[in-house]
């Protein structure tokens, strides 16, 4: 039995699977994110990144999530201080 050799595009593999995996995951999150999560819920991740970039990356605005965080913020603080 001879000695096998690998071309370039046989290393591929494994690297190309990783990216198709995590590309899958965050299209499917993001579908998610925008169809199924109401204005009602609570404010996802997406939407905390986008906000903070100046996006809008759910249903909920980003004046709404700012506001959000300062409440948070602020409900922190006061926890800290008793």
């Amino acid at each position: 039995m001879g000695i096998q050799t690998f071309e370039f595009i046989d290393y591929m593999g494994a690297p190309l699977c990783f990216v198709t995996f995590f590309l899958t995951l965050f299209m499917l999150s993001t579908i998610i994110n925008f169809t199924l999560i109401t204005k009602r819920d609570d404010i996802t991740k997406f939407e905390y990144v986008g906000a903070k970039h100046n996006h809008k990356w759910g249903p909920h605005s980003i004046s709404y999530i700012q506001d959000t965080k300062e409440k948070e913020k602020t409900i922190r603080d006061e926890k800290n201080v008793t």
